[in-house]
């Protein structure tokens, strides 16, 4: 196999098994193709990564005053609510 030097890259001389000559232009723009597909790809997955961490951030946030009423009702529901095992049979599980 020969190399040869054109600009700054080295193109070897390949050759196929039918012993035609592979052209190292052609073989580096479908290279630089599917690298610029890949690109493509990888923003849209960070796109899409970037929105469901906003999305997670937004179902996070409270307010302080709905903040207050759950833990009023958390409160509430411990000292006036029923046991597990009573809701159970209500529900007949």
């Amino acid at each position: 196999m020969t190399v040869e030097r054109k600009g700054k890259f080295k193109f070897p001389n390949v050759q196929c098994p039918d012993g035609e000559n592979m052209s190292g232009s052609v073989n580096i723009a479908l290279i630089l193709r599917d690298i610029q597909l890949m690109r493509k790809k990888l923003d849209e997955i960070e796109e899409e990564l970037l929105k469901l961490k906003m999305q997670e951030i937004e179902e996070e946030e409270v307010s302080e005053e709905e903040l207050r009423e759950l833990e009023r009702l958390s409160k509430e529901t411990l000292e006036d609510g029923i046991s597990w095992e009573e809701a159970k049979k209500e529900l007949g599980l």
